[in-house]
């Protein structure tokens, strides 16, 4: 498979859990909107935040499982499983700290935020790095976002 095609192929798998992505990312956003207003955090919430984090965790797994099944050697596909984990992480520690930083009304954590934002950028671009002088037929997510399909 060539870049193009691995990146319409990527793009095809990412189209189809982007419903139930969204979905979950309103189920958190509602869950904190909640917290906040209702000024505690309580067990249902929780339990939505734990529920929509573990769901996302799963759906961006099956993502780089699927993105690891085009890469021919194992060294890409070590690197493309530690991307996804990496970005994940990177992807829901911003949320936490917002919410956090809401809850609690801690502005200082806004700091936090900023540099785990900064922190998910630097890392995507290392992996992507890595990656390219590896496997330079493995598409970079903004390969894989401008496909038109």
């Amino acid at each position: 498979m060539d870049k193009q095609e691995r990146a319409i192929a990527l793009k095809r798998h990412q189209q189809k859990r982007n419903r139930s992505q969204i979905s979950l990312a309103l189920l958190l956003v509602l869950t904190f909107i909640l917290a906040y207003q209702i000024g505690q955090f309580y067990i249902g919430l929780g339990i939505g935040v734990i529920l929509s984090i573990v769901v996302t965790g799963w759906l961006h797994y099956k993502e780089s499982q699927f993105a690891r099944s085009m890469a021919p050697e194992a060294n890409v596909k070590r690197l493309i499983s530690r991307q996804y984990m990496w970005t994940f992480l990177f992807m829901m520690l911003p949320s936490l700290i917002l919410f956090v930083m809401v809850l609690l009304g801690r502005p200082l954590l806004g700091l936090f935020f900023i540099v785990a934002v900064a922190a998910q950028y630097m890392v995507q671009w290392y992996y992507e790095q890595q990656i390219r002088l590896l496997d330079p037929e493995q598409p970079r997510r903004a390969d894989v976002r401008e496909q038109s399909i």
